[in-house]
């Protein structure tokens, strides 16, 4: 018998009489479904416990006091497992509903044209759009501009540079 054998079996008369609880439950259900001694061990003092229990009230004794235990064991053990699938739907649900709220607030809040493709004669079309942008971004709206006026200047000046080449040919 170990340490953790030791600990566990003295809270057996705890666990029988529904005084113990939180991860000291969790601890002593896990340990003893995993070790076949504490699992003899609660089973003695469950069926001596409860037995004397049933004669001191005059009730009729149970016909399987093991199954009764596995029973409530296995209960537990169930509710164990409800509540932590029941946690992570939980956050996975929160998540879902931030990202969808997320893009709700994009669509309504951040419109934009998007951006077109360059095409000859609409350099105009490849800038970046952010009309509808609240006044927060002010400095990415700032931003922006220069980046567009300074994408026009350099598309004018390669096209300046595209008729000297055709004069050049020429």
């Amino acid at each position: 018998m170990n340490i953790i054998c030791s600990e566990n079996q003295k809270k057996i008369d705890s666990y029988i009489n529904g005084s113990l609880g939180g991860d000291e439950l969790k601890k002593f259900v896990n340990h003893v479904k995993g070790c076949n001694e504490c699992m003899e061990e609660l089973k003695i003092n469950y069926s001596l416990l409860k037995a004397l229990d049933q004669l001191e009230k005059g009730d009729e004794l149970s016909e399987d006091f093991d199954a009764e235990l596995e029973k409530g064991i296995d209960e537990y053990l169930g509710k164990q497992r409800r509540g932590f699938i029941l946690k992570v739907i939980s956050y996975v649900s929160a998540f879902i509903i931030s990202l969808a709220f997320g893009i709700v607030f994009s669509i309504f809040f951040f419109r934009h044209e998007g951006i077109d493709f360059l095409e000859k004669g609409k350099e105009e079309t490849f800038m970046i759009d952010f009309d509808g942008v609240p006044d927060f971004m002010n400095d990415v709206k700032k931003m922006n501009n220069d980046y567009n006026d300074n994408l026009i200047e350099y598309i004018h000046s390669l096209k300046l540079e595209d008729e000297r080449q055709e004069s050049a040919d020429e």
